[in-house]
């Protein structure tokens, strides 16, 4: 069973210890933009069954 340091109300609003960067939102809209000029062209193809 874990061990937490701080009480649940305290848990559930707890924000790390990490500092956001600077760059962070201009980060997620290049990295996102990115992510969405690319076609994924996604092919299904049944697997076969293995006994």
């Amino acid at each position: 069973m874990p061990v937490f340091e701080l009480p649940l109300a305290e848990l559930k609003n707890y924000q790390g210890r990490n500092t956001r960067p600077a760059d962070f939102d201009d980060y997620w809209e290049r990295a996102l933009a990115e992510m969405r000029r690319v076609d994924p062209e996604v092919e299904l193809v049944p697997a076969t069954r293995i006994r």
